[in-house]
């Protein structure tokens, strides 16, 4: 009996015992489930108020940047940028003029007028509103719209074009009113008077939902968002159902009878503009309470620990060989990426699986499974299939040059790619070699221009030699004339006038007189002009340790394009002082940057009748030399000012110009610590500015 008893009592007690601990840990769960939804619920809505009232009042930014007149396409369209770059729940922007609304009134007839005319939108795709369309404004809508105007303040308005709460289009439209800038909005006539327009920001419930709440952990709560400003039938705006909710019958529901069960619930009351909104959040039968596991039995807590410990040190071994995986991915791709060539990896059907730059008009970001051989201009495919069928065919690389229609050279390798024990792609690497095309091509001219240096050198001594006997024998037989001309003259008095030659000598007298001063005066410019010539041929060490006269600089390279001048001008204008200090430098040097100067000068000459002016003059202040050559060329445009003195940047077409010219001048007046400016004007002409030190030593001559 007593066995019986204790069995019972320990029975009993076993059973009081699990009822009491059953209720306990139940207590203690729905003590912890009720205070972890109201917090869950709580974060739900400081989520969700903080992410309506920040995107509300991000309409009104337009009032603190003051910069917006917003009746451009740009200003709206930067304004509009910059809203919903930051403010992601906001579906589109739009701009309504004031001067386009047209506001439907009640009236017997119902007869349909025109909507106001929505002028832009942002983004441009969005389809709210017919863009450019007139269209009907309802009564509703155009008194929130004049009270907006009249306070001056952000109004909202609820949208009606939902078939249901649940529905994607559910959601507000805020109406921001704009007033001219600087014009006084105190009084309501005065808002009325000064009226731009409004941005107008639809904002759909769903969209708001994602981006405030999406990112929570979904934990099993419904939210109904209500406006109790509006009469009780209107009040519902809103059914944000549960992430994890299995109930999908709660479309046509009423509202008293689902709120008033027993379930947990959350209300908070809000003010937004002039509306007075209330937000549940009610528990489902699938909301999740995280403190209900930490009071579990102490087996399933350490068994929990050890699985955890052991999940966490897998998921340790798994995420540092992915970070290592990705950092070595990384270090890959930003090395590619920063390449200076244009790599692109594909298969044997041509599908791009990589590309690190945009190459025919294909960018990186949109190459993936696209066809290299789509965007590869026609005229070389046969040159790119034959180095494809050399790298999956015979496994070797392919090496080819081609050049473009805009002058530039390219270099492509196209290096197979082997996958377990085959080639399964390849890498075409394409390198832009139009620097060291130009180069070598340079190059070539240089040494061209050398052998006529040497060359001109030897037909300089060859000129020189007959010249200098022409002169001196003209020179013999000016004397000589001088000396017979009063024997002469006195034989005509007493006998009159003679022949000589076949002519009078009163005619020959002053022919021969001009014939000999002419011939002496072209003989010493064809010496001069040789002279110049070999000393611009001559080989030059490149110091800068002459003591020059700039004006004879420049005189010296007049002389030697003399014939480019005649050829392009008519009008060539000089103002060059002959007592200007003098310089020190390499006249060699100078002499070839004041011929490219003045040969681009005159290549943008239009006709001969445009003028080229070069001067120079001693600025006191810089104790320089200023040396200017205006020329009434086409100019150049602004946008390659910058970009001129680049070594191969030209504007001149390839067969006139390398682009190395203004370069190699503008080093040459470093290297005499000067300054070369260009001021341009398109269609106006170009000034070449350059100002050289003068030597201290030298005072004017």
């Amino acid at each position: 009996m007593n066995n019986h008893f204790t069995i019972k009592l320990i029975f009993l007690l076993g059973i009081t015992i699990s009822v009491i601990i059953f209720w306990t840990v139940n207590h203690q769960l729905n003590i912890h489930k009720n205070l972890e939804f109201k917090w869950t619920a709580s974060e739900h809505y400081r989520a969700f108020h903080k992410q309506l009232e920040g995107d509300i009042y991000a309409l009104e930014l337009h009032k603190i940047l003051d910069v917006f007149q917003l009746d451009k396409k740009k200003d709206f369209k930067e304004y509009s940028k910059l809203i919903l770059q930051q403010h992601k729940s906001i579906q589109s922007l739009y701009w309504l003029p004031a001067d386009t609304i047209n506001i439907v009134k009640n009236n017997s007839d119902n007869k349909t007028e025109p909507w106001p005319l929505i002028l832009y939108s942002e983004p441009g795709d969005v389809n709210f509103f017919s863009l450019n369309q007139n269209h009907n404004f309802g009564a509703d809508f155009g008194k929130t719209l004049e009270q907006s105007r009249d306070s001056g303040k952000l109004i909202i308005s609820v949208l009606s074009s939902a078939k249901n709460k649940h529905d994607v289009h559910s959601g507000i439209i805020g109406l921001s009113p704009v007033y001219k800038t600087g014009e006084p909005t105190t009084s309501m006539e005065q808002r009325r008077q000064n009226l731009l327009g409004y941005v107008i920001g639809v904002f759909l419930f769903k969209d708001l939902f994602d981006v405030s709440i999406g990112h929570l952990e979904p934990r099993g709560i419904d939210i109904y968002l209500l406006n109790k400003t509006a009469v009780k039938k209107e009040q519902l705006l809103y059914h944000y159902k549960s992430r994890i909710s299995r109930d999908d019958n709660t479309t046509n529901i009423n509202l008293d009878d689902y709120l008033a069960d027993d379930t947990l619930k959350l209300e908070k009351k809000f003010t937004i503009t002039d509306q007075n909104w209330l937000f549940i959040g009610k528990e489902t039968p699938e909301f999740r309470s995280a403190e209900a596991f930490n009071k579990g039995p102490l087996i399933a807590l350490l068994t929990g620990i050890v699985f955890t410990f052991i999940i966490v040190l897998y998921f340790y071994n798994l995420s540092q060989a992915k970070d290592a995986w990705q950092a070595a991915e990384k270090k890959l791709h930003t090395i590619l990426d920063n390449s200076p060539n244009y790599i692109i990896i594909f298969d044997k059907n041509s599908v791009i699986s990589y590309m690190n730059k945009p190459l025919f008009g294909l960018e990186p970001t949109t190459s993936i499974g696209q066809k290299f051989f789509d965007w590869l201009p026609t005229i070389y495919h046969k040159r790119y299939k034959k180095g494809l069928d050399k790298a999956f065919k015979e496994e070797t690389a392919d090496f080819f040059n081609y050049s473009l229609a805009d002058s530039s050279h390219w270099e492509v390798r196209i290096v197979p790619i082997r996958t377990k024990d085959k080639i399964s792609s390849v890498m075409v690497v394409n390198t832009d070699i139009t620097r060291q095309h130009k180069l070598q091509v340079q190059t070539t001219e240089n040494a061209r221009l050398a052998s006529i240096g040497v060359l001109a050198t030897g037909i300089a001594h060859e000129i020189n030699n007959p010249n200098n006997s022409i002169y001196y024998n003209v020179s013999l037989i000016q004397d000589s004339w001088n000396d017979i001309l009063p024997i002469l003259d006195e034989y005509k008095e007493d006998n009159g006038d003679f022949s000589m030659g076949g002519l009078p000598f009163s005619e020959i007298r002053g022919k021969i007189i001009d014939a000999c001063a002419s011939t002496i005066e072209h003989t010493t410019r064809i010496k001069k002009i040789v002279a110049t010539l070999k000393s611009f041929a001559r080989d030059n060490s490149g110091e800068i340790n002459e003591v020059i006269q700039i004006t004879d600089v420049i005189g010296d390279a007049l002389l030697i394009i003399n014939n480019e001048v005649r050829k392009y001008t008519d009008l060539l204008s000089l103002d060059l002082p002959t007592n200007l200090p003098k310089v020190k430098g390499n006249a060699q040097k100078l002499e070839q940057v004041f011929i490219n100067i003045v040969i681009n000068a005159l290549h943008a000459l239009s006709g001969k009748d445009k003028k080229i002016h070069i001067s120079a003059r001693y600025d006191e202040i810089q104790e320089s030399i200023i040396i200017s050559v205006h020329d009434e060329g086409v100019g150049i445009d602004e946008c390659c000012i910058d970009k001129i003195t680049q070594p191969f940047y030209t504007t001149k077409p390839d067969n006139i110009g390398t682009g190395l010219g203004l370069s190699i001048s503008s080093s040459i007046i470093k290297e005499h610590k000067g300054k070369l400016f260009i001021q341009s004007k398109l269609n106006k002409g170009t000034t070449v500015t350059i100002s050289i030190p003068v030597t201290k030593n030298y005072g004017k001559q």
